[in-house]
């Protein structure tokens, strides 16, 4: 949630973000997650009552104030089998921001197949959580400009070759 709502109100300060998992769409929370209703009412309030939606619509990252700019390049990162926020979140942010971008940068949506609420759901799901991670920080290292260091051909150490 908070990576998605620095990603729609202040993209400017970032040159890369990666929203993971989180409550995208504030105002439809109860209808998009009937089954953990109870929970997130006590934490965030319920988008029922008039003035608790007023406070939810200045922090959503999924509204209809979501303006036409240039966006950094944001992952979004979600799993099908999340079972604590549906995977629709993450969907409507990807595509809200692909929308609305105006720059250069990508709006990209990784989406675990069997993941759950972080990457994996399953024990035996290292390979996918390795890969999944490996991505992520590929995307934010490249976006940051990092580069990887030379190989000394003479320290077989220093070669990271698969």
């Amino acid at each position: 949630l908070l990576m998605g709502a620095l990603a729609t109100q202040r993209p400017d300060l970032f040159g890369v973000l990666v929203p993971g998992a989180g409550v995208q769409d504030m105002l439809r929370k109860e209808r998009l997650d009937p089954k953990y209703d109870d929970g997130w009412t006590y934490e965030y309030g319920s988008s029922d009552n008039v003035s608790l939606w007023q406070n939810l619509s200045k922090y959503t990252p999924v509204s209809a104030s979501l303006k036409k700019r240039s966006y950094p390049t944001i992952l979004v990162v979600t799993g099908n089998n999340d079972s604590r926020v549906n995977p629709v979140h993450s969907y409507k942010l990807a595509a809200e921001l692909q929308r609305v971008q105006t720059g250069k940068k990508p709006i990209m949506l990784v989406n675990t197949k069997n993941g759950g609420h972080w990457i994996t759901s399953e024990d035996r799901q290292d390979l996918i959580a390795w890969r999944t991670s490996t991505r992520i920080w590929s995307t934010v290292f490249q976006e940051l400009g990092f580069k990887a260091p030379p190989k000394d051909k003479s320290d077989p150490k220093t070669d990271h070759s698969l």
